[in-house]
Parts: structure tokens; sequence; C-alpha cells
């Protein structure tokens, strides 16, 4: 009798042995999936927190363009401004085909 017991337990001990491991695997993997997931959010997250710096730079790239528009009173970049809906303070607001004015 005590030979079926402890062939018994030693079996339970090598069947929570393997389960164990088997659950060491799954947590290694759930790290690494984990780690690769922490790492988009905070590329996303800066991605987010530099926008208003890109935009502080859109907009001096704009008022830029408009001195230098201004200043040489260049038709052609006139133009393009207008075509991208900007009017340059300079330059006389032409009304652009197919948009209405209030």
């Amino acid at each position: 009798m005590t030979g079926r017991r402890s062939g018994w337990i030693a079996w339970s001990g090598i069947s929570f042995a393997g389960l164990s491991l088997l659950l060491v695997v799954v947590n290694v993997a759930l790290a690494v999936v984990n780690a690769r997931t922490q790492a988009e959010v905070t590329a996303r997250q800066q991605f987010i927190a530099d926008g208003p710096q890109y935009n502080q730079i859109g907009e001096a790239l704009v008022h830029s363009l408009n001195a230098a528009a201004t200043a040489t009173n260049d038709g052609a970049l006139i133009a393009m401004m207008q075509r991208h809906g900007l009017n340059p303070s300079g330059a006389a607001a032409a009304p652009t085909p197919g948009r209405r004015t209030r």
C-alpha cells in the first residue's frame, strides 16, 4: 500500500512541476507581449505630446511665408498660398472660384 501511495505522490509531483514550468513559459510570453504593447503606447504618447510643438513650427512657417510674400510681392507664392486657403496680409484677397463669400 505504501508503494502505491508513493508512486501516486511521485507522479503528482512530476505533474505539478510540469504545470509550473508551463505557467512560467506563459508568464514569459505575456511579459514579452506586454513590453511590446507598452513600447507602442509610449510611442503614441510621445507623438501626442509633440503635437503642439509641430503646430507651433507650422504656424511659424506660415508667418514667415506671409512675410516673404508681403516683402517680395511674389505672385507665384501668393497664388500658392491662396490655393491652400491662406491670404497673405499684403495681397489683395482674390475670391477663389467655387467658394462663396458671406
